[in-house]
């Protein structure tokens, strides 16, 4: 199956695609890029990210804060949240901080962005830093019933060869009983015939 080549999607005829714009989500070429969007006014605050750069985690984060800006209030629906109160530890629209979130302590949602990107990080490298001491204490516990279970064996085979040892020993002494048992017997005949 043949793959169809990406081509601008701003002109829809160059092949030569460079960048992204996160925004619009569209695929620019370098002349659309420098020559158009960027000088649209609608465009002029729009986050455009080299098409290289897809894969890195700056690409990542710039999407998070374009979903940042457009996050709608969950109050008044119509209206973009502009900051984020640490005392409700919900972000606010202008209207909801002149109504509800008046004399409350807020941060911009960048900051919490970061913030929240930063305590992630933090409890990813804390996860990590456990994750040794979890794998040694699971080898730890495999070698222990490993052990366990060589141990359970053995002293199977230990209380199955002690169980034969003494069985023989019983029967060996029973003949031995019989035997002396015969022995008299017959000596006793010998001795008081009939």
């Amino acid at each position: 199956m043949a793959q169809t080549r990406s081509v601008c999607q701003f002109c829809e005829e160059s092949p030569e695609i460079k960048w992204k714009c996160i925004n619009c989500e569209l695929l620019l070429c370098q002349l659309c890029c420098s020559k158009i969007h960027r000088k649209s006014k609608a465009s002029l605050e729009h986050e455009i990210i080299n098409i290289k750069d897809i894969e890195k985690e700056s690409f990542t984060s710039s999407v998070r804060k374009v979903d940042l800006e457009n996050l709608l209030c969950t109050k008044h629906s119509k209206r973009k949240c502009v900051v984020y109160c640490n005392e409700c530890s919900q972000p606010a629209c202008s209207k909801c901080l002149t109504e509800t979130h008046k004399m409350h302590d807020y941060i911009s949602l960048d900051e919490r962005h970061d913030e929240i990107i930063l305590e992630m990080k933090e409890l990813v490298k804390n996860i990590e830093s456990k994750l040794d001491f979890f794998r040694y204490q699971t080898d730890k516990l495999q070698i222990i019933l490993s052990n366990g279970d060589s141990n359970f064996k053995e002293t199977r085979n230990v209380i199955l060869q002690t169980e034969k040892e003494m069985k023989e020993a019983i029967s060996k002494q029973a003949n031995d009983l019989l035997q002396n048992g015969n022995h008299l017997k017959i000596g006793s005949k010998q001795n008081f015939p009939n």
